[in-house]
């Protein structure tokens, strides 16, 4: 009787142990003291099994290293920033390390002011320039120059009806009938208030040829009408003289008298400013 294997079905000599074939173990006694046919059974063998692996506990912890290290990296950098931004020791020179603070400069005096008890302007000039001409209408300063006199007026009286330039107008007509006009003053303005303004020149002969300018601006406010004319002589602008464009070319205009008081006057009821 011939017997097979169980594993690869090839034929096994009768009392043959192994499969020639495959090598596999056959069992074919027990089929044999039956007396039946029997085939060879076989059975895989286990894989060599490797070494157990231990889960590592070095990969788990890695990312924890990686923020420790971080961390004490920026530890280490803002330590250094703070040590280069750190106050640094002063060093005077021996003769300035006793020296006290600056001396104040000594303030500067209140401005004066003058009310016009007439029609009830106001106006604020300085304390150390007195004016030469004070009444219950008008106010007036004079000074001189290298080349001539100059002064200023400044007036109230009614308005009448009367436009800005119409009162201008006027003005020159009856103060100073020769001036010839050079510009109009546009946005001419008294304190706060606008109204109209003009340049002149006037060209006088009095043994020589002299040239001088005439500015008048006026501005009514309820009724009354404050306007303020200067004269002075003709000074050509330039950066030595003026220190910036002088348009009237008149050196009066420098004049402190000048400036602060058509810049502070304000009319009666108005708050100050």
């Amino acid at each position: 009787m011939v017997n097979f294997c169980g594993s690869c079905g090839a034929p096994v000599a009768p009392g043959a142990v192994f499969c020639g074939r495959c090598g596999r173990p056959v069992f074919a006694a027990a089929a044999a003291a039956a007396g039946t046919p029997t085939v060879a059974a076989s059975f895989p063998l286990a894989p060599a099994r490797a070494g157990l692996e231990v889960p590592s506990k070095m990969g788990q912890s890695r990312p924890w290293i990686i923020a420790a290290a971080v961390g004490l990296g920026g530890m280490l950098l803002l330590g250094l920033i703070a040590y280069l931004l750190r106050p640094q020791p002063v060093h005077c020179l021996p003769l300035r390390c006793g020296e006290g603070p600056p001396r104040a400069a000594a303030p500067l005096a209140p401005p004066a002011s003058y009310t016009s008890a007439r029609y009830g302007y106001s106006l604020e000039y300085p304390a150390t320039q007195a004016p030469s001409r004070n009444d219950a209408g008008s106010i007036g300063w004079s000074t001189s120059y290298n080349q001539g006199p100059g002064q200023m007026n400044i007036s109230g009286m009614p308005t009448n009806g009367r436009s800005a330039e119409q009162i201008v107008q006027d003005i020159q007509s009856s103060k100073y009938p020769t001036a010839q006009l050079v510009y109009q003053i546009r946005l001419a303005n008294l304190g706060y208030d606008y109204g109209s303004g003009a340049v002149y020149d006037i060209f006088n002969a009095n043994g020589q040829s002299t040239h001088s300018r005439v500015m008048i601006v006026a501005a009514f406010k309820n009724g009354v009408t404050v306007e303020m004319d200067a004269s002075a002589p003709f000074v050509q602008t330039s950066s030595s003289v003026d220190g910036h464009p002088n348009p009237a070319e008149m050196p009066i205009v420098h004049e402190g008298f000048f400036i602060q008081a058509t810049q502070s006057l304000i009319w009666r009821g108005d708050p100050p400013l």
